[in-house]
């Protein structure tokens, strides 16, 4: 494996294809083996002078992240992850991987504002595609002021028209309502199955799908009988934006609980559940909201929720959630940008959560499996339906 990446290290005039195939390569080859990878790179960085290659930057940002993967379970991994940024730093000066992971550290210090202004000059000095997916969080980071999401009332992204509409609402109320959007493609191929394993434990929860750009054959893809299903859609204007498929169910949540008058609670498409919903909402009946957090969101806040395990009350507190989602993603999101903009949909929950805790909201964390979703379902399906996505 690490002859391979020196080859492919060694290779002059690397393209953006090759790029990303570098880091894919460099992150798998971290797993494996993460002090074997941290020497290959240092070897070839340490051979460099002056400004670093495009692919000398992918080495430098993989050689701060394989050093933090390495590291996970060192009581001193700051230090670890600290003392190869300085060792950049000084060889190169402030590349976009050194304030970075500046970033991170002030996150972890408890100075966001510091930290956002880190990972936002990185993302300036990094370009249009000089960071790694892993990183690419960073694109979406704005300001620490919550004021142009809190204040001025409500925004939508370019190109989603103003309010959704409806091919079926539920003729029968639950305690709780599902929540889940894709596009035409993902729903017809995750659409059904989610229902299905949905109703095999629960038939007395609502499930609602919210599809953007909709065809007649999303018709046949689920009954027409049952009384607690309902359905809504939207046209937008760009088919490929992946990222606002995402962050739809965030941006659309507030209308669709108006419409629903019940609590939601928001997940994946491509989810599988092990216990039923309203298992569900008897957990969490008393918190106004809650997220799923990981402990990396304290290096990176767009790695820190999960954005298939979401609850939003229907209470006075759950909805102004619901609303400041909606807000954020209208004044916040870049549209057709799916390259940069992944993540997104995950930093905009960490922020509303961190502002709803800040407020005195009652916050639920949620673990995974927690709430009973999982990845059950076996990884090669799931691979094989997401290929076709694109087919």
């Amino acid at each position: 494996m690490l002859d391979q990446l020196d080859q492919l290290i060694r290779e002059s005039h690397l393209d953006q294809r090759t790029l990303a195939l570098l880091s894919y390569e460099l992150h798998w080859a971290s797993r494996n083996d993460c002090a074997g990878t941290v020497n290959l790179i240092k070897q070839h960085l340490g051979g460099q002078r002056g400004s670093l290659t495009p692919a000398g930057q992918r080495l430098a940002l993989q050689l701060l992240d394989t050093t933090w993967r390495g590291a996970r379970n060192d009581p001193r991994r700051r230090e670890a992850v600290a003392a190869e940024r300085d060792w950049l730093a000084n060889r190169f000066g402030e590349l976009p991987a050194v304030l970075l992971y500046r970033g991170a550290e002030a996150m972890l210090s408890g100075q966001r504002a510091d930290a956002f202004a880190f990972y936002m000059q990185a993302a300036n000095e990094a370009g249009e595609s000089g960071l790694s997916r892993m990183y690419v969080g960073a694109y979406s980071v704005r300001s620490t002021d919550v004021r142009d999401w809190t204040e001025g009332g409500p925004k939508k992204p370019i190109g989603c028209q103003k309010q959704i509409s409806w091919l079926c609402k539920p003729l029968e109320k639950g305690k709780i309502c599902v929540l889940v959007a894709a596009d035409d493609a993902y729903f017809q191929k995750f659409g059904r199955l989610l229902y299905e394993n949905l109703r095999s434990l629960d038939r007395s929860s609502q499930i609602h799908f919210h599809i953007i750009n909709w065809s007649d054959d999303c018709l046949r893809v689920l009954p027409g009988n049952d009384r607690r299903l309902s359905i809504s859609h939207e046209i937008y204007r760009y088919v490929r934006d992946y990222t606002y498929f995402a962050a739809a169910r965030f941006f659309r949540a507030l209308e669709i609980m108006n419409h629903l008058n019940v609590p939601l609670y928001i997940t994946d498409i491509d989810n599988k559940f092990r216990a039923s919903a309203s298992d569900i909402f008897e957990e969490l009946r008393d918190h106004d909201a809650g997220f799923r957090f990981q402990e990396n969101g304290y290096w990176f806040p767009w790695w820190g929720p999960s954005a298939g395990n979401t609850w939003l009350n229907y209470n006075a507190e759950g909805m102004i959630a619901a609303e400041w989602l909606r807000d954020y993603v209208g004044s916040r999101f870049v549209v057709n940008k799916p390259a940069r903009t992944w993540w997104f949909d995950q930093l905009a929950l960490n922020e509303i959560q961190n502002h709803a805790r800040n407020c005195g909201y009652r916050i639920a964390d949620l673990g995974q499996p927690h709430l009973a979703v999982s990845v059950a379902r076996p990884r090669s399906e799931i691979t094989d339906l997401k290929s076709k996505r694109r087919a």
